[in-house]
């Protein structure tokens, strides 16, 4: 899958089925004449309204900003967006745009946060914001891959797998309290991603590729313990592993009905693991 797929943006898709096909095709032939005959930061949107015929207007209501319309035409990032992003300033501005994305992305989900709503945030323009991503999606798509990363860390970090190895259940506990915890700080917007991936087939994509580094790993910790005869041999370690981190995952946004032990004990009892937990 690649995780940069450049599917239509959720604030413009009304408005781009709209367009007639006609007028459409004229600005697509203006654009591309404009920027094969001048260098991009040359050509305005007012240009390329003229050249086709029409208003800047009607442009505006396919594409979000002049960049958008390079990308689409051309298949390439714009070159001056390019230069822009490198600079410290560029970065800061991009930086600012996924804070600011993040925190919108857990207060009211993915479905209901807007690109506007996101640039006033983080103090830019919406043509700014489209010099960093190309559509909402692929901002969102950048959060949760980052949070995801970021759990994945502390829940397999060097110094808990060198811990409580001979005693399965407490290594399950510590498991679920890293979990939980890594959850709280870093995967809030995980929990939007699953909302939204019901109904978006892209984003389903994208959660299960989000969920397989941590399905090996639990798939690799079964394996080992069904090895040493410390669990119940079936079912097979890659079932086990998507049971534990199903019930960890709905756990991390019922935490406090259940304390982490409490899980932890529920899973070990499933799983047929020995040795207390203490």
């Amino acid at each position: 899958m690649n995780p940069h797929v450049d599917f239509q943006d959720h604030e413009t898709a009304g408005a781009a089925t709209s367009l007639p096909d006609s007028i459409r095709a004229a600005i697509v032939d203006a654009a591309r004449t404009l920027f094969r005959e001048r260098e991009y930061v040359a050509v305005r949107i007012t240009d390329i309204a003229t050249r086709a015929g029409l208003s800047p207007t009607s442009i505006y209501a396919r594409f979000a900003s002049k960049a958008a319309l390079y990308r689409e035409i051309m298949g390439a990032e714009p070159p001056i967006d390019n230069a822009v992003r490198a600079t410290s300033r560029g970065r800061r501005t991009r930086e600012n745009l996924i804070e600011a994305g993040t925190t919108l992305f857990e207060r009211v989900g993915y479905a209901e946060a807007t690109v506007g709503e996101i640039t006033e945030a983080a103090g830019c323009s919406t043509a700014t914001f489209y010099t960093y991503f190309a559509t909402k999606e692929e901002l969102f798509r950048h959060v949760v891959s980052r949070q995801a990363r970021a759990l994945f860390d502390d829940l397999w970090r060097p110094e808990a797998e060198r811990t409580d190895l001979a005693d399965p259940r407490r290594r399950l506990e510590r498991l679920c309290v890293r979990f939980v915890e890594g959850a709280r700080h870093h995967g809030r917007v995980l929990v939007s991603l699953e909302r939204a991936s019901s109904t978006v087939p892209e984003l389903h994509e994208l959660r299960t590729s989000l969920r397989a580094p941590f399905l090996q790993r639990l798939g690799e910790l079964v394996a080992g313990w069904q090895s040493d005869g410390l669990a119940l041999p079936e079912p097979q370690p890659e079932v086990s592993a998507d049971f534990i981190l199903t019930n960890l995952e709905t756990f991390a946004t019922r935490a406090d009905e259940l304390a982490p032990a409490d899980l932890a004990t529920l899973l070990a009892r499933s799983l047929g693991l020995a040795g207390p937990a203490t």
